[in-house]
């Protein structure tokens, strides 16, 4: 272990002493057992990096870790301390061979992006090979990387699992969503085979990760949720975009059965998409285990709306400027969330040593607002 990184958890051990952590876990625990706790729990945006879309080597990902996690140190949020390796959403699709996708940005820095397609439109849904992690795929760094951190930090840093990409959306990109979705709809068998396939692969990953680690494994990849008990049998969590796509009928006929599949091998399920994905949440309300959902572009009367079962652990993403019309609807129907607050930390920094007295300030108002807020 480096002297910089020992010196870093040790700082951290001080900020987080275990009276602290245990109050946070304790919030959790309360809503994940669907019964309320002194106060709901929040933790603030990411403040040095973009938590998903930076990729780096993990000797920086996991400095800046620990300068995010200090970071967090010096407020009264909620996160615990754990390292998230990252996200690229080719990662399961490269246990079928497929190639990511990597474009340069207009200042000169990689984007990653979704996987090449393996199958043609005609091709035989058998063409596709079983999953497998082998050497210097895009799942095989991430392994990689977990066992990096868990060598360099000697055990006192627990990791999360990457983030998880579902089996709809991995047929997506291998397939075509044109050709996943219109295969469907036609009753043909294409799409349930590479589904299942996908689902396999979900499964294994997950897995691989959870041996690695052990008790230090973090099942959630979902900003704003940092905790899970330790060890297994607490549930996965999946992230499907593809939900904003499709109707309430396909995702009960064609994607519900794959995450049932997850939910029953875990433990459990929590769900993640990016827009609105109000048509899927009949469906989601309907697998059996479903814990929670994570929302960062519905608002709360949207998922209300939309049908969503009250009693879900709902894990959100909303910005300071909008909270308190959000926790008027939040404690006025027993809702059980855990909010990330965006637009709290000073404009135009990225480090707490950037901070001057007037950005402390200013943030100690805004977390005893939040604070007021989040009271029960």
């Amino acid at each position: 272990m480096l002297d910089e990184i020992n010196r870093k958890l040790d700082r951290i051990d001080e900020l987080f002493p275990s009276e602290r952590l245990e109050a946070s876990k304790d919030r959790v625990r309360a809503l994940k057992n669907k019964r309320m706790p002194d106060r709901l729990p929040f933790i603030f945006a990411n403040l040095g990096f973009d938590y998903y879309d930076d990729v780096m080597p993990a000797e920086e990902r996991l400095q800046k870790t620990l300068d995010e996690i200090i970071a967090h140190g010096h407020t009264r949020d909620d996160f615990i301390p754990h390292l998230f390796p990252g996200c690229r959403q080719a990662t399961i699709p490269s246990m079928f061979g497929a190639r990511e996708i990597v474009q340069i940005r207009n200042d000169g820095k990689p984007e990653y992006g979704i996987s090449e397609k393996l199958l043609r439109p005609d091709d035989n849904a058998e063409n596709l090979p079983d999953p497998e992690i082998t050497a210097g795929s895009i799942a095989a760094n991430w392994l990689e990387m977990q066992e990096y951190v868990l060598e360099q930090t000697d055990g006192r840093l627990p990791i999360s699992v990457i983030d998880m990409q579902g089996p709809m959306d991995v047929a997506g990109q291998l397939w075509g969503y044109e050709n996943l979705f219109t295969d469907a709809m036609l009753g043909g068998t294409k799409s349930h085979h590479i589904l299942t396939k996908c689902t396999t692969a979900f499964i294994e990953l997950w897995q691989r990760q959870l041996d690695l680690l052990g008790d230090l494994f973090v099942g959630t990849h979902l900003w704003g949720w940092s905790w899970v008990e330790s060890g297994g049998g607490h549930g996965a969590t999946v992230s499907m975009d593809s939900m904003a796509m499709i109707s309430s009928d396909f995702f009960i006929e064609h994607a519900r059965e794959h995450l049932i599949r997850i939910s029953e091998e875990f433990g459990g399920l929590t769900v993640h998409s990016c827009g609105k994905f109000g048509a899927a949440i009949p469906g989601i309300n309907g697998i059996p285990g479903i814990e929670g959902i994570n929302a960062t572009q519905m608002t709360t009367e949207q998922l209300l709306d939309a049908g969503a079962n009250p009693d879900l652990f709902f894990v959100l993403w909303r910005d300071y400027s909008r909270l308190a019309e959000e926790y008027a609807l939040i404690k006025s129907n027993n809702l059980k969330v855990e909010m990330t607050v965006g637009g709290v930390w000073p404009e135009g920094t990225c480090s707490i040593d950037q901070f001057g007295e007037l950005d402390w300030k200013m943030l100690r108002e805004k977390e005893d607002h939040i604070l007021e807020m989040v009271t029960l």
